[in-house]
């Protein structure tokens, strides 16, 4: 389990997809992955996923 200093640093530096598209709200970059994650968190915290989930090292590369 990561600590919650790598949890954080880990989270602001997602490759989230940059353009035009995005509202200036999202600093025009996709909101998708953070959201997603959030979302399997809760699920995590509310017991509905009890299995170990992978993640690729790409979801956190820039």
């Amino acid at each position: 389990m990561l600590n919650p200093t790598t949890s954080i640093k880990q989270f602001t530096s997602l490759n989230r997809a940059p353009g035009p598209t995005w509202a200036e709200a999202t600093k025009r970059k996709a909101p998708h992955k953070p959201i997603l994650l959030l979302a399997v968190l809760d699920l995590v915290h509310r017991g509905m996923i009890t299995t170990r989930l992978s993640m690729s090292p790409a979801i956190w590369s820039s």
